[in-house]
């Protein structure tokens, strides 16, 4: 696997000297940083070094999602010939970034484009509490992440690192959760994106075939739509509830709820129904939830289950 080190020198030209406190939040770049509430004053280095060496395709708007599962700090070290002592601190944590593309309106956007990957910074950090990047290492995002990992982060965290990085079910949590806060910052229609994606799977569709084996063909599609959350099962929920004149495409459609819905709610549609009683299928859970558990069990558990009810107008 090819390995992205960018050294000082080269993070240096790129203007990378950062004061500890400034943030790093401009008009087509958000970087939310987490586990480093104890060190705070490396946040605003950490979020330029993302925006200058990680490797962005030049998309309208980036946003990254830096966490932080391990900090190493070498306190004290001497400058040679000064009176200078800095310390070095390395952060070991994961990033996830995606890349969109502004559409024809002021909120609308395409290219998600999703990447999680492991990432090492090395800082240096003066007394004064200024702060510079001596090194970036992240790896390309494919199956040979584990190794890297073994190779790259002390053992104590290898096997977390490992699985954050990963697996499905905690990448698209980081996923949706990076999505979410570019959403609120830029003000996004991710509603209209998820109609305009679930519209193409719709047309695309040919009656008969199996609806998991359409969606495994159009894996960009059906990406996009789990990385959308909410907004995917949204606008599922909005045309069951308007009876979808395009009947072929039911059971594609019923495919993305049951698939949404059990993702993300703490629920299993047992033997899901792909086809167009799938969703009074899943009210009747709802309700049953409802009555069960009561009103904020299912808005803390069961999200999917609450908006059902909600926008059937029986919550």
């Amino acid at each position: 696997m090819k390995l992205r080190t960018i050294w000082a020198l080269m993070v240096l030209l790129a203007g990378l000297l950062v004061l500890g406190g400034c943030a790093s939040e401009t008009e087509n770049f958000v970087c939310g940083v987490i586990g480093l509430e104890e060190q705070a004053s490396v946040e605003p280095a950490a979020r330029d070094a993302v925006d200058a060496c990680h490797p962005w395709n030049g998309c309208d708007l980036r946003a990254a999602r830096l966490e932080v599962l391990y900090v190493e700090t070498l306190p004290g070290i001497p400058v040679d010939g000064t009176d200078r002592r800095v310390s070095r601190v390395i952060l070991y944590g994961r990033l996830t970034s995606l890349e969109l593309t502004r559409a024809d309106t002021s909120t609308g956007f395409a290219a998600i484009d999703p990447v999680t990957a492991p990432v090492v910074l090395t800082l240096e950090q003066e007394e004064s509490g200024e702060c510079r990047v001596l090194e970036y290492w992240e790896a390309e995002a494919g199956p040979d992440d584990e190794a890297e990992i073994r190779e790259r982060f002390p053992r104590e965290i290898q096997e977390q690192a490992g699985r954050l990085c990963t697996a499905e079910a905690y990448t698209l949590a980081a996923e949706r959760a990076c999505l979410d806060e570019a959403v609120r910052l830029w003000d996004l229609d991710a509603g209209g994106m998820a109609d305009r994606l679930l519209d193409s799977l719709m047309e695309a569709y040919p009656e008969g075939m199996d609806p998991m084996e359409f969606l495994s063909a159009h894996r960009e599609t059906w990406r996009e739509l789990q990385v959308l959350g909410l907004h995917t099962v949204c606008s599922v929920f909005s045309r069951f509830l308007a009876g979808d004149s395009q009947k072929t495409a039911w059971t594609v459609l019923a495919a993305v709820g049951s698939e949404m819905t059990m993702m993300i709610d703490d629920y299993i549609d047992e033997g899901p129904i792909y086809k167009e009683s799938w969703f009074e299928s899943f009210l009747r859970d709802a309700r049953f939830y409802l009555k069960r558990d009561g009103k904020e069990e299912l808005q803390d558990r069961h999200p999917c289950m609450w908006l059902a009810l909600e926008m059937a107008g029986e919550a």
